[in-house]
């Protein structure tokens, strides 16, 4: 039952042989047997069961629930007749079921109404009111004839005799029982009197003995308190004796002893009672004797009086009654089966599920919950429950049927019936029970399935009329549930039906027109003239057809039944029934018109199952309608073969669709089946209809579950198939060319004359031939050849290794070759496939193609021979006959041949990437196949596989030597790294690191001990200062604990593995990390691989260095995986190092906590489990007082900063420690202060004045003013330019250059040793002096830091250290504290002068480079460069250019100071003079640093482009380094969902920022973003958020504007728009109007004759696109711009689009004209008035001509000024572009009809892509059918002459247009996407309609934003000052004389180079792009910088292919 044809099979089988047994239900005598009742019973519990399970899968579920309702009334009526037979009483009494019931039912086949009519005369034939049968209607007719049954039935009236003689001996053995307990009672009560009276006695005398001993006890504690008081007045009289101050009593000590002797007579006279009387626990044995026996007595007295068990009858006392509980408790099997069967023919009426969400609850209604007694268990139980009183000698159980009964009442306690006392008793009567008070009745349990499970409920109660509708009414799919109102129709109609669907317009969904909405709602509007509205809307195609909701509205009006007349024929289709029958005739011819309409349109092929269903229907009773049903059938035959013939020579992607159309048709074929009587002709089609959709469905890709609408007609065409299988053997059977056709349809081959057979009852067919054997399930369509389904492979070589490996789940259609062998039964990337099955389970594959035969190679052949990379990231294929093995991708359809192995030779050769694809004769014949690889053992490799697995080393020697051991290696690959090493002479040079080679030692042993996995490269060239002296390459990998640490390996070959790499600082000699990622893993190794001793490079631990690290690493934005994977790594280190702990998770917190403006979710560390003990160490290490008050080692602990930021309170005291009394006074240092000024003013000597003239003569200015110089404002710009070259070039005559002194390298190589040997001196001395200490008396002390310097509790100091000493002198203490106040003076000056020392040295060592190069520019450069600012002023630019390795040139401090000095000023400085490299860190140096929680907050506002960028750098120079300063990014938008706690994180972000002087970044439109946030919310009403944002903005700042020029500009603005969409005013004329002006533009003759002039550019295409226009400004453009207008207005007025076909009447209207070209015209130049709607378009024609609109536009250049965004989501209008194919961020065109035009244009130009032309052809399509065709002609007619005669034929019509097929989509798109009509319809209808929206306010933001400073701290600067006309008022531009001639600068370049190159504008043949790249390779150019955007429309994909062609191989290495 798992399949579902399987089980529509089970159930068809039942319902045939039921309704068959239906239809012969009245007139056959023939019933059901007695003994075959069960059995029925038993197929209906299965056919149910089995239903149920199809339930869920079925299309049409209340169609299934009606057969099976269908099915069990006939089970009923069968097992009446049967009841009727056996059982004469039952004739007289009617049956339970109403025969109105069945209108509700939903019925498709005639058969199933044929069935009906019978059941509903049988029913109507035996109706009885007041006397029906087993019905919870009326219960008393069946209660009369259970008594009457039982009363004539002799086996029940012996059981009720039986029953009654058992019921008196109860009662007398009951009866015996009382009167013997009343006498016990008796004799009891006397026994008991007399034991209560001695108990009485005996405790009086036990309470007198008690009183007494509690008297004497008294009397005795009384006499011992006497007594003790007594003592102490004696002993009191004796301490008295001894003179202590103790008073004596001698009258107290007299009273006491009187006391004590009346209690010693007390007691002795209460003893003497006492002996008067029994002991104590004598008394008490006795009386607990005698209450013991007391109460045994008074529990058998208990016992005594307690009525015996009450005698519970089994039956009532009244005989009538208990023959009814006996009929139910014995009844006859057969009716019993009748009470079930009409209890459960009742219940499958009910709606099911019981409760159904908002539909019904029938669940109350139908329980039945105060039943409280089953007969069945009281007669059982109550037989045998009063066995004392008489035991029956047999037992008759009664048992319960499915229709059980049951009672309300409830049988009484028996305790109760029993009585309360033995004497209430005085009768028989007393005690006995009969259950008469239980009323019975039948009841019925049921969980809507299953009768042994659920709960009491109550078929036969009356629901609500809508329930039971909406039960038996079909459900609407999801998307037209809102019409799911139109398909029901219950008992009564409301008179308002008809107008519902008029009322309700609203409603209507989109996927219907409005004339298909109201024909769907009121199909069923009158229930008696649906047929005929149906007719109506087929004729008027008012339904579409193809939606599945009108399906379903069609099954519902068909199909319902409905009331019925005394006949059973429905009253709702008497239409069907008349003699004369206009209406099927009417039917018959509009089916057949549709039929013929549907069978040439194969798009509209989801209307086939609603056709299909109406003709079937139909064609019951009207035969010739089956003819419109065979129709359809062949058309869909017809087009599953058309797609089976397409798929010839197609891709296998573009297959797969195909099998699916081809399924689909085969499946609506098999639909449109005719519900007739078959022929030979309908057989023929339903075979092979049923063959092509099973055998396409073996096509589908694996896994893949078939949609819902192939799910649907799957599941209905295997029911079709069902129906019909018995007719379709029947054919079969005779006429052997039913298989043979059938099998045809995959089997093209199959022979004429075979011979099919099969058995009698199978659906399976079997023929052979000579060779093979053909089989052939009918049912199923399933075909076999020799056992295997065709063209499909066997599973032996589908789950094949080999197979698997390279084709994957790739599915092949076949040919069978052989049993074993089998061939792709056509082409697969130009090439066929053969597999062979081979003995012991192997596998030949090979691959044929016209140039030759490869044989696949199993990989695991080569793991010994190869590495492993080639052997399993590849496929090895043999080619035989030239014995040479290649190596190619794993996939098959991957043919780039990777490596090539020459078998003979064992040469296996690498192949370049660029001749990987070229045919193999030409690959094996090429000189470039150089390089072999070999296997080599060597010291390099051994050295290389520390860092790289072994296995994964290629090595590679030149080919043509001949001995592989003796050869030298060319090349050494790591290519998991994508790394090599070239061998040039005795070198490893890296092929991937310019200018290093592979190191001669690669270990380190000062740094990283123990931890090998890395590579040492060292810079070839030592004298390059440019470069650093060695680079570490190290995996990117995870950092393992262990001793020694390790990196996480991946031993995957396909793993494409990164390293990090890390420069060796040429000064410092600590490892440089250039990212935050590479920091964090160097962070990691030092804390794993390090100790408690420093480091021997670093002088400090690796726990300190990782906490500088990661220090240095702190951002605020989310970090990427990679770098929180090494955070994580870091924290398995830091078990003994609480500040690294805490210093990285103040890291990930400081990440996070803004990641809601990036718009991320970042991964967070692992749980912090143990955080108060990490803290509380941390806290305890720093607040220890450290020996002998030298306090704790720093660089263990964080900053002040850090610690309040990550822990919110200081860890401990960083105050000064007091002086020691021991100080050391240094002696003066080595060189003086003022050595390196003297020697960089000795630089003069080496300089001379190029020109000695006194007056300069200044050149000629090149420029002529012209037009530019006519309006005021040119004027000023022209004298600017001219002032600046003037000033260039007196600046210019004043230069210097270098003499010959100054060219020797030889000079400055000796400066260079001087300054080294100064430097080196001066940090010797400094270092000296860090660790004199003092002697004699502080011998101790010293001793004692030294100490603790070696332990690293106190600091050592390092290179690092003395930058940071340099601004931080105090810190000098903590590395020797015994310094005296002018020693740590004269250190610091002495540290100033060590670190100018160390830039000096760099200074010659570069002056060095340059002269030995001949770099002679840079070399004056260099010697110009001059320190003209203190450095004790600012020390921290002196450290960043010791850092940096630099020296900040005199024009970087003057723009410097300058901005410092002048706030509000804007400076320009030339491209490339260290803008962001040098000035802006000086500036963040010097303003952050003076910092602070009260001070100004640094902002850096930048261009987008260019904040990445910046921030990069300053982080790496600025965070990354000793000056530590933190750079924070704020990057809000619109987007950020602001709520209180995030804009409390932004603020306490820059407070944060502020207080360790840091800088924060921003982008332009961030700032503004924030700024309008403010508005929008304050808008909204968002008080508190308002509030907060202002508190944010109130911080003070500082801003600094980098690029200036461009972020001032005034043109910039930041829009928020606000409000609700509203469309474009008059938006529909405006784009019309602009299409027809460009309509007329291509089409007009009189403007391509006019535009050969040369103020216009033309670039005519193909005859469907737009041609390429653009206007060139200048003067002939305005000379001719008025003719231009002219003409087009003329044009447009005389051929005008159909939309404005009115426009005509106003072609000879010289006054239009003038309105429409003339700017000072109004509309009084119009003769005659004209309408508001008209007059619109006029206005709009008046703006593109007149006032210039449309040549505005077309002045601009196509992807260079304008285009469109391609980008997913984004706007689809045209937008600014900033540059050749590079669009402007956020920017739109603010003028709506530029937009327009530009949109049409960009459009126009590009073309539509393939899902847009889809969406054009989609739109199409919805139009309706005049409109189809009209725009569909206007389209072809265009494009009508590109496309071939071939062709043409395939989309000549709209009819023929089919979007599911891939093959014509092709051909559209190839076609139409450059169509300009198309393309206008698309913009028309998808575009403009929702892009041009607009909105009704908008909050803008601009430049004068930016420059707002409460302050007035606005500083600027740019390389260009072309907008400071138009800077905000805030800011000024302030040019430095000394840059005042940087425009001439500029100008002087540009005119010095005279080689101009002018392409023509005529066409060529060839794009102008590839014109440009032509004349750079004829030119033999290095570099093009395509400034004009020449190539402009070109991916550089499609420039560097181009290039490559032309380039000449011999020059250029590819």
């Amino acid at each position: 039952r798992d399949s579902t044809l399987q089980q529509q099979l089970a159930i068809r089988s039942v319902e045939e042989s039921f309704f068959d047994r239906a239809v012969k239900l009245v007139e056959s005598d023939e019933g059901l047997l007695p003994e075959e009742v069960s059995h029925v019973e038993a197929v209906i519990d299965e056919y149910r069961k089995v239903c149920e399970e199809f339930r869920f899968k079925a299309v049409w579920k209340v169609e299934l629930r009606s057969t099976e309702a269908l099915v069990v009334w006939i089970a009923f009526c069968l097992i009446y007749e049967a009841a009727e037979e056996s059982h004469p009483l039952v004739q007289e009494y009617g049956v339970g079921l109403r025969k109105e019931d069945l209108r509700r039912l939903v019925l498709s086949e005639k058969h199933a109404l044929d069935a009906l009519a019978s059941v509903h005369a049988f029913l109507g034939a035996r109706e009885r009111k007041g006397k029906e049968l087993f019905t919870l209607r009326n219960e008393h007719p069946t209660h009369c004839f259970a008594s009457r049954y039982s009363q004539e039935s002799q086996e029940h009236q012996c059981i009720l005799d039986d029953e009654l003689e058992a019921a008196s001996k109860r009662m007398d053995g009951h009866w015996r029982k009382v009167t013997e307990q009343q006498a016990q009672a008796r004799q009891l009560r006397i026994e008991i009197a007399n034991l209560e009276a001695e108990e009485e006695r005996t405790q009086s005398e036990l309470d007198q003995v008690i009183e007494y001993e509690n008297l004497v006890s008294q009397q005795r504690r009384l006499q011992s308190s006497h007594q003790s008081d007594l003592n102490a007045e004696e002993n009191k009289r004796y301490r008295s004796s001894l003179r202590s101050p103790y008073a004596y009593d001698a009258g107290r000590v007299s009273a006491l002893r009187d006391s004590i002797q009346n209690c010693t007579s007390t007691i002795s006279i209460y003893t003497q009672a006492l002996q008067s009387f029994s002991s104590h626990s004598t008394l008490s044995s006795e009386l607990q004797r005698l209450k013991a026996q007391l109460a045994r007595k008074r529990r058998e007295l208990n016992a005594a009086e307690t009525p015996p068990t009450a005698v519970m009858q089994p039956l009532p006392r009244d005989n009538a009654m208990a023959r009814g509980v006996i009929f139910f408790l014995h009844m006859p099997a057969l009716l019993r089966s009748l009470s079930r069967v009409s209890f459960l023919a009742q219940q499958i009426l009910l709606p099911w599920p019981w409760s159904c969400q908002s539909r019904w609850n029938i669940g109350e209604s139908i329980s039945v919950q105060d039943f409280k007694t089953s007969w069945a268990n009281h007669y059982n139980e109550k037989q045998t429950f009063n066995s004392t009183y008489h035991r029956p000698a047999s037992v008759k159980r009664g048992n319960n049927g499915d229709v059980m009964l049951l009672s309300r009442g409830t049988t009484p306690d028996e305790r109760r019936v029993a009585g309360s006392h033995i004497d209430s008793l005085k009768s028989r009567e007393d005690g006995v029970w009969f259950p008469d008070s239980l009323q019975p009745q039948m009841a019925w349990k049921s969980d809507g399935f299953s009768t042994k499970s659920g709960q009491l409920l109550n078929p036969f109660i009356d629901l609500p009329d809508g329930w039971l509708t909406d039960h038996w009414t079909e459900r609407l799919p999801q998307k037209a549930t809102q019409l799911q109102w139109a398909l029901p129709l219950g008992d009564t109609v409301a008179a308002s039906r008809g107008n519902v669907p008029l009322a309700s317009q609203s409603d209507r969904p989109e996927w219907l027109k409005k004339h298909e909405y109201l024909a769907f709602g009121a199909l069923r509007s009158y229930p008696r003239q649906q047929l005929r509205n149906l007719l109506v809307a087929l004729q008027e195609r008012s339904l579409p057809l193809t939606e599945f909701a009108v399906q379903a509205l069609l099954k519902q009006s068909l199909h319902h039944v409905g009331p019925l007349t005394k006949n059973g024929k429905p009253v709702w289709k008497t239409d069907m029934f008349r003699d004369n029958n206009d209406f099927l005739d009417s039917m018959e011819q509009e089916l057949k018109d549709l039929a013929e309409e549907h069978a040439e349109k194969p798009r509209s092929h989801e209307a086939l199952p609603a056709l299909a269903e109406i003709m079937a229907y139909f064609s019951s009773w009207c035969a010739p309608i089956a003819e419109s049903s065979r129709c359809l059938a062949r058309a869909a035959l017809r087009w599953a073969r058309e797609q089976v013939e397409q798929m010839q020579g197609l891709p296998s992607a573009e297959q797969e669709s195909l099998h699916a159309k081809v399924c689909l048709f085969g499946l609506y074929a098999v639909l449109c089946t005719p519900s007739v009587r078959l022929t030979p002709e309908d057989v023929h089609v339903l075979a092979a209809a049923l063959v092509y959709s099973r055998n396409s469905l073996l096509f589908q890709a694996k896994g893949e579950k078939a949609g819902e609408h192939m799910q649907r007609l799957l599941l209905l065409s295997e029911g079709m198939a069902v129906r019909r299988a018995e007719e379709m053997l029947e054919i079969a059977r005779t006429d052997s060319s039913v298989c043979t056709k059938a099998v045809r349809a995959v089997l093209e081959h199959v022979p004429e004359n075979l011979q099919w057979e099969t058995r009698q009852t199978s659906t399976t067919f079997h023929a052979s031939d000579a060779n093979d054997l053909f089989s052939i399930n009918l049912l199923t369509g399933v075909v076999l050849l020799n056992g295997h389904p065709p063209r499909r492979l066997p599973a032996t070589v589908l789950q094949h290794p080999l197979f698997t490996r390279t084709f994957g789940e790739a599915a092949f259609e076949i040919g069978v070759q052989s049993s074993v062998t089998f061939r792709t039964a056509r082409e697969i990337t130009s090439c066929f496939y053969e597999f062979t099955e081979l003995s012991e389970g192997k596998l030949r594959i090979r691959e044929l193609a016209s140039h030759g035969t490869l044989k696949l190679v199993p990989h695991d052949y080569f793991y010994e021979v190869f590495p492993p990379r080639l052997v399993e990231l590849h496929s090895h294929w043999l080619e035989q006959d030239r014995n040479v093995l290649l190596f190619r991708p794993i996939h098959y359809r991957e043919k780039a041949v990777a490596f090539i192995l020459w078998i003979e030779s064992g040469e296996c050769c690498e192949v370049p990437q660029h001749l990987q694809k070229i045919p193999l004769e030409e690959l094996l014949r090429s000189p470039h196949l150089v390089e072999r690889l070999v296997w080599l053992e060597s010291a390099v490799i051994e050295v290389l596989s520390k860092f790289e697995n072994r296995d994964f080393i290629h090595a590679y020697v030149q080919r043509v030597t001949s001995q592989a051991d003796a050869l030298p290696l060319s090349k050494l690959e790591l290519p998991r790294y994508n790394i090599a090493f070239l061998l040039q002479g005795s070198m490893l040079i890296s092929r991937d690191y310019k200018g290093f080679r592979l190191a001669d030692s690669q270990q380190l042993d000062d740094t990283l001990i123990e931890f090998e996995e890395y590579l040492v490269l060292e810079s070839i060239d030592k004298n390059d200062a440019s470069l650093p002296g060695m680079k570490i390459l190290v995996p990117d990998s995870t950092v393992l604990p262990g001793q020694p640490i390790s990196l996480q390996q991946n031993q995957s070959s396909a793993a494409k593995r990164e390293c990090i790499c890390f420069n060796i600082h040429n000064r410092f000699g600590h490892l440089v990390a250039e990212s935050v990622h590479a920091r964090l893993m160097l962070a990691a190794l030092y804390a794993g691989g390090g100790c408690v001793l420093p480091e021997p490079r670093l002088q400090v631990t690796g726990t300190e260095a990782a906490m500088d690290l990661v220090r240095q690493s702190w951002v605020n934005r989310p970090l990427t995986k990679g770098e929180h994977g090494h955070l994580t790594s870091i924290l398995q280190f830091c078990s003994r190092a609480p500040g690294l702990e805490i210093q990285c998770r103040e890291l990930d917190c400081s990440s996070q906590q803004l990641a809601g403006l990036h718009g991320s979710s970042p991964e967070k560390l692992p749980t912090w489990k143990h955080q108060h003990v990490c803290i509380a160490a941390y806290l305890k290490e720093a607040r220890s007082s450290g020996c002998a008050a030298f306090g704790v080692n720093p660089r263990r602990l964080l900053s002040n900063a850090e610690e309040v930021h990550a822990l919110a309170m200081r860890g401990g005291s960083r105050a000064a420690k007091p002086p020691e009394p021991w100080t050391v006074d240094l002696g003066a240092a080595p060189v003086s202060t003022s050595f390196v000024e003297e020697e960089e003013a000795s630089l003069d000597k080496f300089l001379s004045h190029k020109c000695e003239q006194e007056e300069p003569t200044v050149p000629t200015f090149p420029l002529e003013g012209g037009n530019c110089a006519s309006s005021p404002i040119g004027k000023e710009m022209f004298k600017e330019l001219q002032d600046s070259w003037d000033a260039h070039h007196r600046l210019e005559a004043e230069a210097f250059e270098v003499s010959v002194a100054g060219s020797r390298e030889a000079t400055w190589v000796a400066k260079l040793k001087e300054a080294s040997e100064r430097r080196q001196s001066m940090q010797d001395y400094i270092f000296q002096a860090l660790d004199e200490f003092p002697g004699g008396s502080g011998a101790a002390r010293s001793a004692a830091f030294r100490l603790r310097q070696v332990s690293t509790s106190a600091p050592k100091a390092t290179l690092p250290d003395l930058l940071r000493a340099a601004w931080q002198p105090e810190i000098v203490q903590t590395f020797n504290p015994f310094l005296s106040d002018s020693s740590r003076q004269r250190l610091h000056e002495s540290i100033l002068v060590f670190l100018q020392l160390c830039v000096l040295e760099d200074k010659f060592g570069r002056l060095a480079a340059y002269a030995r190069g001949g770099v002679t520019p840079l070399l004056l450069q260099e010697l110009l460069v001059r320190r003209c600012w203190s450095v004790h002023e600012h020390p921290q630019w002196l450290v960043f250019e010791v850092e940096g390795r630099l020296q900040i040139r005199p024009v970087q401090f003057t723009v410097a100071q300058k901005l410092i000095d002048d706030p509000g000023a804007v400076v320009q400085l030339n491209m490339g003079e260290g803008k962001t490299r040098v000035i802006v860190p000086m500036l963040v140096l010097h303003w952050a640093g003076m910092g602070h929680q009260h001070g100004k907050l640094l902002r850096i506002s930048a261009l987008t482009s260019l904040l990445d960028e910046m921030y990069n750098f300053l982080h790496r120079h600025l965070c990354a380094s000793v000056l530590n300063r933190r750079m924070l990014l704020l990057p809000f938008h619109r987007d950020v969902q602001l709520d209180a706690t995030m804009i409390a994180a932004m603020q306490n972000s820059l407070n944060f920022c502020r207080s360790v002087g840091g800088a924060l970044l921003v982008a332009v439109e961030h700032r503004l973003s924030l700024q309008l946030k403010w508005h929008e919310l304050r808008l909204n009403g968002e008080d508190q958020l308002c509030n907060m944002l202002s508190q944010l903005a109130a911080l003070p700042t500082r801003e600094l504007l980098d690029e200036s020029d461009e972020v001032l500009r005034h043109k910039y603005q930041l829009i928020y728009a606000v409000g609700s969409h509203i469309p474009l005013p008059e938006g529909s004329d405006r784009w019309l109007s602009a299409e027809a002006l460009l309509r007329t533009l291509q089409h007009s003759d009189r403007l391509r004759q006019f535009f050969t002039r040369d103020f216009a550019l033309r670039e005519v295409r193909a005859p469907e696109a737009f041609d390429r226009i653009r206007l060139l400004a200048g003067r002939k453009l305005e000379s001719a711009s008025i003719q231009i207008s002219l003409i087009l207005a003329e044009d447009l007025l005389q051929a005008p689009p159909y939309e404005l076909a009115w426009l005509s009447n106003y072609s000879n209207d010289s006054g239009v004209s003038r309105f429409l070209t003339q700017p000072e015209a109004d509309d009084s130049t119009l003769e005659e008035r004209i309408e508001p709607d008209r007059f619109s378009v006029l206005l709009a024609l008046r703006g593109f001509l007149a006032c210039g609109v449309l040549r505005h536009c077309l002045e601009k250049r196509h992807r260079v000024d304008y285009g469109v965004r391609r980008a997913k989501g984004g706007k689809r209008l045209a937008v600014p572009f900033r540059a050749s194919d590079t669009p402007s961020e956020r920017s739109e065109f603010g003028h709506p009809d530029c937009a327009l035009v530009l949109t049409l244009l960009s459009y126009y130009y590009d073309g539509l892509s393939f899902d847009e032309l889809k969406q054009a052809f989609s739109k199409l399509l919805q139009c309706s059918e005049s409109a189809q065709k009209d725009l569909y002609t206007c389209w072809f007619a265009l494009s009508h002459d590109s496309i071939p005669a071939d062709e043409i034929g395939t989309i000549d019509k709209v009819e023929k247009i089919d979007l599911s097929s891939c093959q014509q989509l092709s051909l559209l798109y190839k076609y139409y996407h450059l169509n300009f009509e198309t393309v206008s319809f698309w913009l028309n209808q998808c575009v403009f309609p929702a892009e041009t929206t607009q909105f009704p306010q908008k909050l803008v933001a601009n430049a004068w934003h930016l420059a707002d400073n409460p302050e007035g701290l606005v500083h600027g600067f740019s390389g260009t000052n072309d907008n400071h006309r138009a800077l905000p008022l805030q800011v000024s531009q302030q040019n430095i004389p000394s840059l005042s001639g940087t425009n001439g600068k500029m100008l002087k370049l540009i005119v010095e180079n005279p080689k101009y190159l002018t392409l023509s504008a005529e066409a060529n043949g060839s794009m102008r792009w590839q014109t440009v790249l032509q004349i750079a390779i004829d030119q033999s150019a290095h570099a093009l910088i395509d400034c004009g955007a020449l190539t402009a429309g070109a991916s550089n994909d499609q420039i560097a292919r181009h290039l490559l062609g032309g380039l000449q191989v011999r020059r250029f290495k590819v």
